[in-house]
């Protein structure tokens, strides 16, 4: 995540396989895939994908690096609910 915000004026695009190594993310709501081409030179198609932080991504990384624990902790409030983290 840090990269990928280190990274967001660069537009670096991915391969499809390339995608895959932020799946975890995806799935979890922090990352998403933001553009994506297809194109199909010498008949095989190929696609390129751009990945970005979401808003709530934004938010954990920015708590995060601030060292704002209350911040941190809304975000992953807001990702996983209020019940997530609590002890029984």
């Amino acid at each position: 995540m840090l990269f990928l915000r280190a990274t967001k004026e660069k537009k670096l695009w991915y391969s499809a396989d390339g995608v895959l190594q932020f799946a975890g993310l995806v799935a979890a709501g922090l990352v998403a895939i933001t553009d994506e081409t297809i194109a199909t030179p010498w008949q095989i198609t190929q696609s390129s994908h751009r990945v970005g932080l979401t808003e709530q991504g934004e938010l954990l990384v920015e708590g995060w690096l601030a060292g704002d624990e209350l911040q941190f902790k809304a975000a992953m409030v807001e990702l996983t609910g209020p019940e997530a983290g609590r002890s029984p």
